[in-house]
């Protein structure tokens, strides 16, 4: 009897995560719609991966209680809510990388008619200046790529057998190490 009370609580706990799961998708795809700058969709789309990391352990914790029979019922509930994440989740992407590159080529528009009005006046070094500060416009906007450095991999020595080749283990003193090895074992 109790068991089936735990069964139906996480039940409904479940049911509430997959609520809140509902929610936060369709107030981002509202932001979407509204066609919202990126950076506001990313926000709201961390929302939406920590509300379905949530519904995965909630729909986990209601699966503990399930017979044989009713598993593959609620597995595949789940199933169609990854699905749904997943949809969502290539939606929300493609749409941040086409405004990244609306962004560019309104940066690159703008920097073309701003280098044509300097022109016209005649000032070269005024365009160079406003070329400069719209690469770096343009930079700032740009996501950013990792910086990859190429190093020669290092050689290391090899042991040989020989201890008396090696700086390391040679004695400090002008005393032989048989000696000193002698005198620690007396």
């Amino acid at each position: 009897m109790e068991k089936e009370k735990e069964a139906e609580k996480a039940k409904n706990v479940r049911r509430a995560a997959k609520s809140a799961f509902t929610r936060v998708i369709n107030t981002t795809q509202l932001l979407l719609d509204a066609k919202r700058p990126p950076s506001e969709i990313r926000d709201e789309f961390e929302k939406v991966k920590v509300v379905h990391a949530d519904l995965i352990k909630k729909h986990e914790a209601y699966t503990m209680f399930l017979s044989d029979e009713e598993y593959p019922e609620a597995e595949n509930w789940m199933e169609e809510c990854s699905f749904k994440f997943v949809d969502f989740s290539i939606r929300v992407n493609d749409y941040c990388q086409s405004n990244a590159i609306n962004v560019q080529e309104k940066d690159e528009e703008h920097s073309a008619a701003s280098g044509e009005i300097i022109k016209d006046h005649g000032s070269q070094d005024k365009v160079q200046k406003t070329s400069e500060i719209d690469q770096n416009n343009a930079a700032k906007h740009a996501p950013a790529k990792p910086l990859l450095m190429k190093h020669e991999k290092p050689k290391l020595p090899t042991f040989n057998g020989d201890v008396r080749k090696y700086f390391i283990l040679k004695p400090i003193s002008s005393t032989p190490w048989k000696v000193t090895i002698q005198n620690a074992t007396q």
